[in-house]
């Protein structure tokens, strides 16, 4: 079972809290959860921010194009052609097959 993010992010916050060290605090999730939770990187950007004060767990807005395409509108085009391909839909709505991915994954 995959741990979600907002498991990980809380765990960085408590070790954020008690002075851990992004690098330990890394270890140690890895070692309740799994080799591979989560990089030391990842760890680090997220303790640079809650140093700046910010303890919000979620996701920063991202920069660049927003997405145009929703999930409902993948849903109700897969539920009229199930046999669609993600380039098909991809070229449906002008994005990117990456873009269609991820939006399949969202919806599961």
């Amino acid at each position: 079972m995959a741990v979600s993010d907002a498991i990980i992010r809380a765990c960085l916050l408590y070790k954020f809290k008690l002075g851990t060290k992004a690098a330990e605090a890394c270890r140690k999730i890895c070692a309740a959860f799994g080799e591979g939770t989560i990089a030391e990187w990842t760890g680090q950007k997220w303790f640079k921010k809650f140093s700046s004060g910010n303890e919000n767990l979620e996701d920063e807005p991202r920069s660049g194009r927003p997405s145009i395409v929703n999930n409902e509108d993948i849903k109700l085009a897969i539920e009229q052609d199930s046999s669609q391909t993600c380039q098909d839909l991809a070229s449906k709505f002008n994005v990117s097959d990456e873009t269609i991915r991820l939006h399949l994954h969202q919806l599961g």
